[in-house]
C-alpha cells in the first residue's frame, strides 16, 4: 500500500516537472524569439527616441503580429528610465471611447497633481469641449474662439510647467470602428501638442487598415501623422 501511494505521488511530481519544462521552455523560446525580432529593430528604435525629440507627433506603422507590442514596451522603457518621459499609454480597446477626450484629459491631470501643479483651467475646458460638437472644430472656433483658445491656454500653461514632458501613445487606432472616435483623438491630440514641447504623441497603428476606410486616405493621415 504505502509503495503504491509512493509510486504515485512520484508519477504525479514526473509529470508536473515535465509539464512546468515545458512551459518554461516555451516562454523561453518565445522571449528569444522577441529579443532576436528586437536586435533587428534596434535601429528603428534610436530613429524614433531621435523623433520624438524633434517632433511632437509621430507614428508607429506596422502590420499585425509584427511585434509592435514587444517593440513599443522596449520604447516606453527607453522612453521613461534615459529619457524622463511621463507615460500615458491608452489602450483603446479598452477605454469607453464615446468619452476618449475625457480620457485624456482626466490622465494628463492625474500627472499634473503627482507634481504638485494646480490646474484650475481643467474643468472649464472639459466643460467647453463637451458643450460642442468636437469633431467640428472649425465651427467652434469661429463661435467660441475667445472661450476655447483660452481654455486651452491656460490648460498647456499648466501642462508647461511640467519639469518631465508627458508621451501618450494610443495602441492600435486602426481597430477603433468608429470613425469619428479617431477624428476625435487626432483633433485634440493636435491642439494639445500646438506650440507645447512637453506633450508628444505616438500612435501605433497599421496605415492600410486606416487606409482601408472611406475619409481616411493618404492626405487625411498626413495631416494628422505627419511623421512616421
Amino acid at each position: 500500500m504505502f509503495i503504491g501511494i509512493s509510486f504515485l505521488i512520484y508519477s504525479l511530481f514526473i509529470f508536473l516537472s515535465k509539464k512546468i519544462d515545458k512551459k518554461t521552455l516555451r516562454n523561453e523560446t518565445l522571449e528569444q524569439e522577441e529579443q532576436n525580432l528586437f536586435e533587428s529593430r534596434k535601429v528603428d528604435l534610436e530613429n524614433v527616441i531621435d523623433y520624438i525629440k524633434i517632433y511632437n507627433i509621430i507614428g508607429i506603422d506596422g502590420i499585425w503580429g509584427f511585434g509592435k507590442t514587444f517593440f513599443m514596451k522596449k520604447l516606453e522603457e527607453r522612453l521613461e528610465k534615459d529619457n524622463k518621459y511621463k507615460i500615458i499609454r491608452i489602450p483603446l480597446v479598452s477605454y469607453d471611447l464615446e468619452n476618449i477626450e475625457y480620457v485624456i484629459l482626466n490622465e494628463i491631470d492625474i500627472i499634473l497633481s503627482e507634481n504638485k501643479i494646480l490646474n484650475t483651467s481643467l474643468l472649464k475646458f472639459k466643460n467647453f469641449i463637451s458643450e460642442n460638437v468636437f469633431t467640428n472644430f472649425l465651427f467652434t472656433l469661429i463661435s467660441n474662439e475667445k472661450t476655447y483658445i483660452t481654455s486651452l491656454k491656460k490648460f498647456k500653461e499648466s501642462i508647461n510647467k511640467l519639469e518631465n514632458p508627458i508621451c501618450i501613445i494610443y495602441e492600435d487606432i486602426d481597430r477603433i470602428q468608429d470613425e469619428q472616435v479617431i477624428v476625435k483623438i487626432f483633433n485634440i491630440s493636435e491642439h494639445l501638442t500646438c506650440y507645447n514641447t512637453k506633450i508628444k504623441i505616438i500612435y501605433e497603428y497599421n496605415k492600410e487598415e486606416l487606409q482601408k476606410r472611406e475619409n481616411f486616405n493618404f492626405y487625411f493621415l498626413e495631416k494628422y501623422i505627419p511623421h512616421y
